[in-house]
């Protein structure tokens, strides 16, 4: 009873609302009128009053010829609310009732559509490929091909989606998914990094439709595909190109992001500031706001504008995912400024900040490397601790490391060294070996001093630390009475770094090898 009481409630709204909506009021009767009202609140989106109304006519008046059509508009609000589960459940439901209505066939194609969007894409691809065996001459079968081709796009069978978005175009030239089988088209090669031919296709969609709601969109993608290719002045003409035709386009603040981006590649700061402060001053709410706002940030970092970058970087809203890296460059420019407590602060309040995912470890370490650096290292050790498995981790490590080899306690430092060196840890374990290596010759273990250094030497000819390794590889053959070898490593010491402290030392070193070489 109450159940009813709600319904005929709702049936009311709609009705008013109806009323309100269309002048003069529609004024029907009897099972015709219920219908065309269930369609009227389909058509205004509204989908749970619709389909309220639809299952209510069809419970009503089962020996109409309009039944089915009513089941099946009542499902499909269950489809247009994203309703995937209840409405796949119903249209098979509907498939078995009604079998040879023609509405069995929208059923076929609503579930293969429901698979797409539900990311089924495997159960998607049959759904169609049964429906367009079945029904290929079924009003939907555009809608099919085009789907098909999703499913098998989603899946990166790009040639098979190709395929089918061909098909659609061929055999619907003026069909509802024309322009959208073009766009994809596009998007298959692009994702492929087929520029050329991806271009192709957005240009025949933007001059054969420029009216579809697919167009600013495809000229985007083409300016976006000159700067993955790092053709950035043909970037730069599209981008300023689409400003020019869409004054008030839908990707206007994405493209001036884009057009920012590209001057920072070129190294054009002021330009590129220009661009990204036009985003913020005339695009409020948009979502590439704070990406503007951290760019602007960076550029005054780095160019050691530290007050401006603070400035900006403090703007950067707490709801966007650059907050976090935000919050963690203000420490390192309070750091920088001289104003250690705040820098501390910020990476206290930061390394407990839930959300901050990577940022929090960064944090812990930076409070680590300042509690080092003041000799605290029972603070230092126990952040490090708090790292456990993360990147970070091995960054904490080498400061711990550093810490004990500047205290001469080698052992301690090379235990920890020889850890990171054992690791996959990448970004720290090039310093790891030349450390190691450092203290093998600190303890006169010269002989795997020497191949530690020949490691590091042969795997980062760009290392920091070459030249003190390249002296300190010299100084090993040296001790181990390698006189050929000590010799040939001092000149090459003294040929690639002239002028330099260890050019003197290597010429110390030649001096003494070749007295033991009984040479003059």
């Amino acid at each position: 009873m109450i159940c009813k009481i709600k319904r005929e409630m709702k049936r009311i709204a709609a009705l008013l609302f109806l009323v309100m909506m269309y002048l003069p009021p529609i004024i029907l009767c009897g099972q015709q009128s219920d219908l065309v009202l269930a369609e009227k609140l389909m058509n205004e989106g509204l989908y749970e009053l619709a389909y309220d109304e639809f299952i209510e006519f069809a419970e009503r008046n089962d020996d109409s010829p309009d039944v089915a059509k009513a089941y099946y508009l009542a499902y499909d609000c269950l489809f247009l609310q994203g309703r995937y589960d209840d409405a796949v459940l119903k249209f098979k439901q509907f498939i078995r009732t009604f079998p040879l209505s023609p509405f069995a066939a929208f059923a076929h194609e609503r579930m293969g559509e429901i698979y797409v969007k539900s990311k089924h894409y495997k159960k998607a691809k049959g759904a169609f490929e049964t429906f367009l065996k079945i029904y290929p001459e079924n009003e939907k079968a555009e809608d099919a091909l085009f789907w098909l081709g999703e499913a098998h796009y989603n899946l990166k069978e790009y040639e098979k989606a190709r395929y089918y978005y061909k098909l659609c175009i061929e055999q619907f030239p003026k069909g509802t998914f024309y322009d959208y089988a073009l766009f994809s088209l596009g998007y298959s090669y692009r994702d492929e990094k087929k520029y050329d031919v991806a271009e192709h296709f957005f240009n025949t969609l933007i001059d054969s439709l420029p009216k579809s709601s697919l167009v600013q969109e495809a000229h985007m993608a083409i300016g976006e595909m000159h700067f993955e290719k790092k053709a950035y002045n043909s970037a730069l003409s599209v981008f300023s190109q689409y400003r020019e035709r869409y004054p008030k386009g839908t990707f206007f603040d994405k493209s001036l992001l884009y057009t920012g981006r590209i001057h920072l590649k070129k190294r054009e700061n002021e330009a590129a500031i220009t661009a990204f402060q036009t985003l913020i001053e005339k695009f409020q709410n948009s979502q590439y706001k704070n990406p503007a706002l951290y760019y602007v940030a960076w550029i005054h970092f780095e160019q050691n504008n530290y007050n401006n970058a603070l400035q900006y970087f403090t703007l950067v809203d707490k709801t966007s995912k650059l907050y976090y890296p935000s919050f963690y460059w203000s420490g390192i420019i309070y750091e920088r400024q001289g104003r250690k407590d705040d820098a501390l602060k910020q990476f206290m309040q930061l390394s407990v900040m839930k959300g901050a995912g990577v940022y929090r470890n960064d944090a812990l370490y930076e409070r680590a490397r300042i509690a080092y650096e003041e000799k605290e290292s029972q603070k230092a050790d126990s952040l490090v601790s708090v790292l456990g498995g993360t990147d970070r981790k091995w960054k904490a490590l080498l400061l711990k490391g550093n810490n004990f080899f500047e205290k001469e306690q080698f052992a301690e430092a090379m235990e920890i060294y020889t850890g990171i060196v054992r690791s996959e840890a990448n970004g720290v374990r090039k310093d790891a070996i030349y450390r190691l290596a450092s203290s093998l010759y600190k303890t006169g273990d010269f002989k795997k001093a020497e191949e530690y250094f020949n490691v590091y030497l042969t795997n980062y000819p760009d290392g920091e630390d070459r030249k003190e390794a390249m002296l300190l590889f010299a100084e090993c053959a040296y001790k181990l009475k390698k006189w050929k070898d000590a010799l040939e490593r001092y000149r090459n010491v003294k040929e690639q770094f002239p002028e330099t402290k260890e050019e003197k030392l290597a010429l110390m070193g030649e001096g003494w090898t070749l007295s033991k070489l009984g040479r003059d």
